[in-house]
């Protein structure tokens, strides 16, 4: 983890850059994402925080005066100063290059002059960043907000406008300005219940003040040198306490990462990782994903910190982590939440990812039709998503015709993704038993319009229901590509399509007639012509429908062909022409 790419081919084009100062620099960052770990884990009070910002800052400092800035370009999953890497790391979840790449940001920026109050408050920010959803996240406006001194970021201009929604309405907002300034405040029952009772307590009471005058002792504001009186030190002293209780199962967790953290020796570590398997079983039976997401999380950290001490340390944890993911921990998480005992969806999903990943989707896909709970139904949804993003194909393999939900969502999340690699995913439901999920299939292809969704169409034309090979056909959209025509031709001239109904074989050929290409044309020209007196009812049959695409079409050049299908040998096929011909009593030139 974190190990630097070889960047051989960056080595002619990149600017000379001293080894040293390269090495300080990877140190430096390395650091950092030591750093920010320990702060996911610990409060900014705990020792190993504080240690650890101040060996950052003193090396960054001391860089900082010798080279005035420290400028770093972000890529999706690693950091380069002066296009030299620095820094790599492609687990997603965990990935501090990717945090910063996704809001945007593509250089990041520390000059001399920084201070420890402002390193801190950066990592405190980058901190508050992860423990939000992916969606809500956004450290650029973070940034943005605190305006560090000596920390300078850049995004282009476009992404930071498609983030914040430029060329929307505003909201209109209307205020009724006698009603703000009415001087009147109406309370809800429960508001005068709660007053009632503070306005009850006796140390509240005796503050009670009933004149606003003397309030303010006669003066504009109160004096703010005034020092809180003994029986106020205790009502704030009280409030603080109760706002640091902790529980005793948070104690617990906070406990094991310090232990963690501090122990040297590999068999004790070892011993203590077995434990926490125990203890994470029991959260999870419990359904206390908010724990077991902790737990999990704060072992992660523990094992990006030990990749920078000891290799002990990392090698255990994947282990521990690898362990974790069987069949029975599966069985484990079904249980709390069929029986409804999950408090918090959000931190379970999140456990859900830090535990099985990609992995986890067969599970969620199961759980998906028989849990009736929305919020969980909505989760899972904003999972497979995000991970289709990422890997449409990885949605196929939930596809299934029993679970006809879930298969639906499937193929609208397909359908939202803007790569056409996603489009590739409909193909699977070729496959398809389940006639309703082929019909929304096809007519989300269609709207597509690309070589890639109409070749799968065309994949549709072989299903053994005929209505859904009708549908199909009816649904092919005409783009500027020969696939169409070339494809219809080939099909149209087959043995196979000679033996389908006359209302296939019409809207196979009406596809033609969308096209109106010069192949089109000569497709249906030499279905026209091919016929000869002694050809059978079923080429026959065909060739009528060729007949009435023309119609349909009726340009110049279907006109042609009809004229000419007039001197036919086939008498149906003449006749046929003729009279079309005959009706077409006001053309269109298309």
């Amino acid at each position: 983890m974190n190990d630097l790419e070889d960047s051989s081919n960056n080595e002619n084009t990149s600017p000379a850059v001293d080894e040293r100062e390269l090495k300080e620099v990877v140190e430096i960052i390395r650091l950092l994402s030591k750093t920010i770990s320990t702060i996911k884990i610990f409060h900014e009070d705990h020792t190993t925080v504080k240690n650890q910002i101040v060996d950052l800052w003193t090396k960054l400092d001391v860089f900082l005066k010798n080279n005035q800035k420290m400028e770093i370009d972000i890529q999706e999953y690693s950091f380069t100063y002066k296009n030299k890497p620095v820094f790599q790391d492609k687990k997603t979840i965990k990935s501090l290059p990717f945090l910063l790449y996704k809001d945007g940001m593509q250089t990041l920026s520390f000059y001399d002059g920084l201070n420890k109050e402002e390193l801190q408050g950066f990592m405190e920010i980058i901190k508050n960043v992860y423990e939000l959803p992916s969606e809500e996240s956004d450290i650029v406006n973070l940034l943005w907000e605190k305006d560090f001194a000596n920390i300078r970021y850049f995004a282009p201009d476009e992404f930071l406008e498609t983030k914040i929604g430029v060329g929307k309405d505003p909201a209109e907002i209307s205020v009724d300005k006698e009603a703000l300034f009415s001087g009147s405040i109406e309370l809800l029952p429960e508001d005068r219940t709660e007053l009632q009772t503070a306005m009850d307590e006796p140390d509240i009471q005796e503050h009670t003040i009933t004149d606003d005058q003397g309030m303010w002792e006669d003066t504009e504001f109160m004096d703010q040198t005034q020092t809180l009186t003994e029986q106020e030190n205790r009502i704030l002293d009280a409030m603080l306490t109760a706002n640091r209780q902790v529980t005793p199962e948070d104690e617990l967790v906070l406990l094991i990462t310090e232990i963690l953290n501090l122990e040297e020796d590999p068999e004790r570590f070892k011993a203590i990782l077995d434990a926490i398997t125990h203890l994470h079983k029991d959260l999870v039976q419990n359904g206390d994903f908010t724990r077991a997401y902790q737990l999990l999380s704060n072992a992660m950290e523990i094992k990006v910190i030990g990749s920078f001490e000891s290799g002990y340390k990392e090698s255990h944890i994947q282990g521990f982590l690898n362990k974790l993911k069987t069949t029975e921990i599966e069985e484990l998480i079904k249980k709390p939440l069929l029986e409804n005992k999950v408090k918090d969806y959000h931190l379970f999903f999140a456990h859900l990812d830090l535990l099985l990943g990609p992995d986890a989707m067969p599970l969620l896909a199961e759980l998906y039709e028989k849990m009736e709970n929305e919020e969980f139904r909505k989760g899972s949804l904003g999972y497979f998503k995000e991970k289709a993003t990422k890997n449409p194909e990885i949605l196929t393999r939930i596809v299934d015709d029993n679970k006809t939900k879930l298969t639906r969502e499937i193929i609208e999340i397909l359908s939202s993704i803007p790569e056409k690699r996603a489009i590739q995913g409909f193909a699977v439901f070729t496959q398809s038993k389940n006639k309703p999920i082929k019909s929304e299939a096809i007519k989300k292809l269609a709207k597509m319009k690309d070589v890639t969704s109409n070749k799968i169409l065309f994949g549709f034309l072989n299903d053994k229901d005929e209505s859904i090979r009708i549908l199909a056909a009816d649904q092919i959209p005409v783009i500027k590509d020969n696939f169409v025509a070339e494809q219809v031709a080939l099909f149209s001239l087959s043995r196979n399509f000679k033996s389908k109904s006359k209302k296939e074989k019409q809207a196979v050929l009406n596809i033609l007639g969308r096209d109106k290409t010069k192949n089109a044309y000569e497709s249906l020209e030499k279905i026209i012509g091919n016929l000869s007196l002694l050809s059978g009812p079923k080429n026959v049959g065909t060739g009528l429908c060729a007949i009435q695409t023309l119609k349909e079409i009726n340009s110049p050049e279907s006109r042609r062909i009809l004229k000419d299908a007039t001197q036919s040998k086939n008498r149906k096929i003449k006749e046929a022409s003729g009279s079309v011909l005959k009706n077409l009593s006001q053309p269109q030139d298309r």
